[in-house]
């Protein structure tokens, strides 16, 4: 009987060892480098470090950066837009035409000879000379006008020249574009998601630092746990020893001491084993390579838990995850103004100036210059606007009800937590309570073996009641410190325990 209990005791304590996380068989097994004399980290420190080397969060930071870039982008909706274009075209064949033929001006210049002659012989039938001469004189600037026609150039307009130059610049002002002011405002919105999912990232990388310091702090006392196991097996043995020697007890007991030290030294190197692994978690968590000891926790059960109403208010108030829905509620609700401003009209002002070299034809300047004010309106576009409606619409009852269930959860959350941290309270006062009867146990169990009262397995008996005890001591203050700490992060301010004003008001 008493070695099925013997048996079931072992059970027990290495159920408890192995329930540590980071030597589960699904999690991949990390151990540290050690170098020289060992660094000593505090809690505090962990998280510091943990916060300041996470590479998810230079990660966040450069979404921060993107999501900057694109509320800055979104201003184009609002400023002006100023473009630059020019072209060099080439025409083949040149297309021209002819307005007048060489024909056609010799015709022009016969009529003014004509008019001319006619003029002269005017002249010489009128005595007057006066007026002889007068029209002398007209005939002469006739005759001028038919040999000027006579040696003038017949040269065709250029309608499309062989090579011709075009550039102009336009410059549109948005006079109004209702539609911009919602996106803007939820462009520099998703900046604020942005921010808050970040903060979100600290709070889980600290609440993750937090529980393999503890997980490995947990594995550092079950060591010390083991050896003390290995101390009092192997006093155990010597004591057997002396018993067997003096004749008292027959060889198999030494035989069974001897088997429970070898059984105890196999626990220390697996504690070994396990505490390099837990520390190697930890170091994966805070990006350092070097192995390290810690620091006890501070103990923080003692700290005294504010009124439920109190709690979820903070929580309320500070959560990031409960600050992004609410952000997200009041973007649904944008949308929905947003399709509304989708039946407003649209206003832009658009100055452009043209230049070109092709002056030769019926252009004769250069340069060109228009302003114009354009106005837009839908009339219909197939149902869109009013299919936005209804979906803006739904998409707001749909991030009210997640607000709504995010509240909810929280309140049950904390309510949960607080009952929770009152039931690891009890049992942490029974765990400690059951070390000390387990150690009065052992403490009179082997006086009593010295007298010959107590027989050898009463006394491993005694031994693995407190082996355990200890273990599930230690196991009770990891877990209700965990408690506390889930608490704080609950609240959504777990990263601000570990601030430098913290510290020292600690």
């Amino acid at each position: 009987m008493r070695g099925i209990q013997n048996i079931k005791l072992i059970g027990a304590a290495m159920a408890l060892f192995l329930s540590v996380p980071s030597v589960a068989q699904n999690q991949p097994i990390r151990v540290l480098q050690s170098q020289g004399d060992l660094s000593e980290i505090s809690l505090h420190e962990a998280v510091k470090e943990a916060l300041s080397k996470n590479e998810d969060l230079v990660i966040a930071d450069e979404n921060i950066t993107q999501q900057n870039y694109a509320a800055l982008e979104t201003w184009s909706y609002l400023l002006p837009t100023w473009t630059i274009s020019g072209q060099k075209q080439y025409n083949s064949p040149e297309q021209t035409v002819e307005f007048q033929s060489a024909e056609q001006l010799e015709n022009q210049a016969l009529l003014y000879d004509s008019i001319a002659e006619m003029m002269e012989q005017n002249a010489a039938m009128i005595p007057d000379p006066s007026t002889q001469a007068d029209l002398q004189e007209q005939a002469e600037g006739l005759r001028d006008v038919s040999t000027e026609l006579r040696s003038t150039d017949v040269e065709p307009t250029v309608i499309t020249p062989a090579e011709v130059f075009n550039a102009d610049t336009t410059l549109r002002v948005p006079l109004f574009n209702g539609r911009a002011f919602p996106a803007l405002r939820n462009a520099y919105s998703r900046l604020d998601i942005a921010h808050l999912s970040k903060e979100q990232m600290r709070q889980g990388i600290a609440q993750a630092t937090v529980m393999a310091y503890y997980m490995a702090w947990l594995s550092q006392e079950n060591l010390e746990s083991a050896r003390r196991q290995l101390t009092r097996s192997q006093e155990h043995v010597a004591a057997t020893q002396r018993r067997v020697d003096a004749g008292i007890l027959p060889i198999s007991n030494l035989h069974r001491a001897n088997l429970e030290a070898i059984q105890a030294d196999q626990g220390v190197k697996e504690a070994v084993n396990r505490l390099a692994q837990s520390k190697g978690a930890l170091g994966f968590v805070m990006g350092r390579e070097n192995d390290f000891n810690l620091q006890e926790p501070q103990v923080v059960s003692d700290a005294i838990i504010e009124e439920e109403k109190t709690l979820i208010e903070r929580a309320m108030k500070q959560r990031p995850d409960v600050k992004i829905q609410r952000v997200s509620l009041i973007m649904s609700e944008r949308l929905r103004h947003d399709a509304w401003l989708r039946f407003l009209p649209s206003f832009n002002l658009v100055a452009q100036t043209r230049y070109t070299d092709n002056t030769a034809g019926f252009i004769s300047e250069p340069y060109n210059s228009t302003v114009t004010v354009q106005g837009s309106f839908t009339l219909f576009e197939g149902g869109q606007r009013f299919m936005s409606l209804q979906s803006s619409a739904s998409r707001i009852r749909q991030e009210r009800t997640k607000l709504e269930k995010l509240q909810r959860d929280v309140r049950a959350q904390l309510r949960a937590m607080i009952k929770d941290i009152e039931t690891k309270k009890e049992v942490y006062a029974q765990a400690v309570a059951a070390k000390k009867m387990a150690e009065k146990t052992r403490n009179n169990v082997v006086h009593t073996q010295m007298s010959g009262l107590a027989t050898q397995l009463e006394v491993l008996d005694a031994n693995h009641a407190l082996f355990l005890s200890e273990l599930r001591q230690t196991q009770a203050r990891l877990q209700l410190d965990l408690a506390f700490w889930a608490l704080r992060d609950a609240q959504g301010n777990l990263v601000g325990e570990f601030s430098d004003n913290a510290a020292k008001a600690k």
